[in-house]
């Protein structure tokens, strides 16, 4: 519902919905399907039938304090693939972010 919170005041009288695309970074704990089901349930309930949602998953980045290697998991049980540590700071993977919108223009 925030996410429609966050759009639809952007939405003119005239104009239609079409999509949304979100980036939900593997860190985020954000489930794909169940953000899909519920956008979608939330978006009709608000009279926008068929609003598309594009869910980006960039990797996690993470950097290894033992030997100081930047690297993308896609899994957050990965080791370092330089030295095997698994002490690490998170550099990104955990955002959430509305990226794009798109509204039809009415006549």
């Amino acid at each position: 519902m925030e996410i429609l919170d966050l759009v639809l005041p952007k939405v003119p009288e005239d104009g239609r919905l079409c999509s949304v695309e979100v980036t939900a970074g593997i860190l985020s704990c954000i489930c794909s399907d169940s953000l899909d089901f519920c956008f979608t349930e939330m978006a009709s309930r608000e009279g926008y039938e068929g609003v598309r949602l594009k869910i980006n998953r960039p990797p996690a980045r993470f950097r290894c304090h033992a030997c100081q290697t930047d690297y993308s998991v896609d899994h957050v049980e990965t080791s370092c693939p330089a030295c095997h540590s698994f002490e690490r700071t998170v550099l990104s993977g955990a955002e959430f972010t509305v990226d794009f919108v798109e509204i039809e223009q009415g006549d």
